[in-house]
């Protein structure tokens, strides 16, 4: 009995130590998938910002407006539509800073510096390099922390700064340059419960890590460097674009900035030790059960053994059916169990909605999902399951904080159920969809939330039908501009806006010369032609940001955010001159009369354009193709009924 349980004990153990292997071979297998998920990750984060860059270098906006205060404005707006933007910048073909936009903190209000603070960069290696690149070329910065005044800022702040050369008409003219928060999103990549995720340069200096002991050793001046996490692998993983060890993997990221910056993955040693730990007490098990049978047989072979073998076979022979019949009643209960959940899910599959059962945790990782998340999101169960893509990476950014501010609230609420405002997914194939979620809150016994269960339906073709609808509403359905009620609309935004934020804006109101002469000398059917192409030509001339619109017959009125009354005037004149000097496919020439008014403090809506339209006709008494202000009405007496 002795040698039977000592080559059982040895079979075991061989049988362990290969399962060990089997564990870490499957594991780094999961973590090359997860290299390429956060790879993939930061290069849209990178990508996102490079769009941005795009826009603004190809912008007709910016083209025009580079060297006003309208080109600032532009791209502030610009860092206000991205949280990430910490600095974005225009500096000219002699280093010089024209426009500087800061934001202080991830999410913060951004802010333009002022001229007098600007400085000349012509000696700062960035701008150097970047102005050697051709059209279309973008250069990136190492990884590093945000220096101020010479020394690392607190908190340190790491960032990434990516540039372009600036051209206008054929010719290089500067540069944009954007600097990166990138905190979160390297917390977001580092963060995984499978593996310890390290981000490190060539030199095998550590950026980032999970355990928020060695970042940033290259600028800290700490000693602890890869060497004393990865040992005798330090060399290879600092010099292979790819490698695959016992316990890790390591590769290098898309970003092209001379760091040759590797992603190394390295099962976290917990989950090895659970798994170590679990085959451990199987082999135990075993092993007692077997001494635990052995003992008493060989006693009763060894004292009795004509007399008890009968005995005891029979006692083997019902305790071994004893055993498969709890066998039998244990796999029972788990199929039925496992049925139920199957034929749950299935339910879900003959119909166009998805049950998910998520995770509680800060990416929504998924438990379980039904079949019909194929034909919605288009990543198979398995994908979602193996944790290959989680859901919350599958929203839309510009939505995702929404939703988590909805399930935060209804957690705080107590909520058992809640129900999501429409939000936006995107699929494997990166096609925006629409979906109602309808979630249910589930807890334990100690009230602790032990999962989230969303039963998700695709709403595209209504909300499609939806927005169609409402660009109807909104639209003149002669000239194709906006119409009246989405005017008002407007003017009641920039009217709160102006009243809560003093956010400054101005309006023109403005109104075809001798519209009437043109009916009767041409008919209708013209005069519909010039108020079309009438309307296109100020569509076409009007800044991002402004609003124009039909306001009845042949009168037009433009909404002007952050424009002051002489700004405004500018504008009209600009407009005015685009017009008289249009050659229209019927009439060839014509001219209109402009009335320009800013809101003021104690001015309603009414007091606004009421003082508009008296401008306006201000400018067809002094003979037309005129633009009047609101100082110029309150000069001719016609505001004496203004307060």
């Amino acid at each position: 009995m002795f040698y039977g349980l000592v080559l059982l004990l040895i079979a075991q153990s061989i049988i362990f130590l290969k399962h060990k292997k089997d564990i870490q071979k499957i594991n780094i297998q999961k973590a090359s998938e997860k290299f390429i998920e956060r790879d993939n990750y930061f290069k849209s984060y990178i990508e996102d910002v490079k769009l941005k860059l795009f826009t603004i270098q190809n912008s007709a906006i910016f083209q025009e407006h580079i060297h006003d205060k309208t080109g600032k404005l532009f791209l502030l707006d610009i860092t206000n539509t991205a949280k990430n933007i910490m600095q974005l910048r225009y500096i000219d073909a002699n280093g010089m800073e024209k426009i500087r936009v800061q934001r202080d903190t991830y999410g913060s209000k951004p802010y333009l510096i002022k001229d007098d603070q600007l400085q000349n960069k012509k000696n700062r290696y960035y701008f150097q390099e970047i102005m050697k690149l051709k059209e279309g070329q973008f250069w990136y910065s190492k990884l590093d922390l945000n220096m101020e005044h010479g020394k690392i800022e607190l908190p340190r702040k790491p960032v990434l700064r990516v540039g372009t050369p600036l051209f206008h008409n054929g010719k290089k003219v500067g540069i944009l340059i954007v600097n990166i928060f990138m905190k979160k999103i390297l917390n977001d990549i580092v963060n995984t419960p499978l593996f310890d995720i390290y981000l490190i340069d060539k030199d095998g200096y550590i950026l980032t890590d999970p355990h928020k002991k060695s970042c940033w050793n290259r600028y800290l001046g700490t000693s602890q460097s890869i060497n004393e996490c990865f040992d005798q692998n330090t060399k290879d993983i600092v010099s292979k674009s790819e490698l695959k060890g016992e316990n890790f993997y390591s590769k290098k990221i898309f970003l092209n900035n001379g760091e040759d910056i590797r992603m190394v993955l390295q099962l976290k040693d917990e989950y090895i030790e659970d798994a170590i730990e679990e085959e451990f007490y199987k082999l135990l098990f075993i092993m007692l059960v077997v001494i635990l049978i052995s003992f008493p047989f060989s006693y009763f072979v060894s004292i009795r053994p004509s007399r008890l073998k009968d005995k005891v076979d029979t006692e083997i022979k019902e305790k071994t059916k004893e055993l498969q019949e709890i066998n039998e009643n244990l796999e029972k209960k788990i199929k039925e169990r496992t049925k139920e959940q199957d034929i749950l899910l299935s339910l879900f599959d003959l119909s166009d909605a998805v049950l998910f059962k998520w995770n509680n945790d800060e990416n929504w990782t998924v438990n379980s999902v039904s079949k019909s998340v194929e034909s919605l999101l288009e990543y198979t169960p398995q994908e979602f399951i193996n944790g290959k893509i989680v859901y919350a990476h599958c929203i839309h950014h510009d939505d995702l904080q929404l939703v988590m501010d909805e399930v935060t609230q209804a957690i705080n609420e107590k909520k058992y159920f809640f129900k999501h405002e429409p939000y936006r997914v995107i699929t494997k194939s990166n096609k925006v969809k629409w979906i109602l979620d309808n979630t249910v809150i589930v807890r334990d016994e100690n009230d602790n939330i032990t999962n989230l269960v969303g039963y998700l339906t695709d709403i595209t073709a209504l909300k499609t039908n939806e927005l169609k609808l409402k660009n109807l509403s909104i639209t003149d359905q002669l000239t194709k501009i906006h119409n009246r009620m989405y005017i008002d609309e407007m003017l009641q935004n920039q009217y709160y806006r102006f009243h809560r934020n003093q956010e400054i804006s101005s309006i023109i109101l403005l109104d075809i010369d001798f519209f009437k002469s043109i009916n009767d000398k041409y008919g209708h059917l013209i005069g519909d032609m010039v108020l079309v192409e009438f309307a296109t030509l100020l569509k076409s001339s009007i800044r991002k940001g402004d609003t124009v619109g039909r306001w009845g017959g042949e009168e037009f009125l433009i909404i002007l955010p952050h424009a002051n009354l002489q700004q405004a005037l500018k504008f009209a004149q600009k407009i005015r001159k685009t017009i008289e000097n249009n050659i229209f496919t019927t009439i060839k020439h014509i001219t209109a009369s402009f009335g320009v008014a800013t809101f003021e403090k104690g001015m309603s809506i009414e007091n606004l354009i009421d003082t508009a339209d008296k401008a306006l006709y201000l400018s067809k008494e002094n003979g037309r193709n005129k633009v009047t202000t609101i100082q110029e009405v309150k000069d001719s007496g016609l505001d004496d009924d203004y307060k």
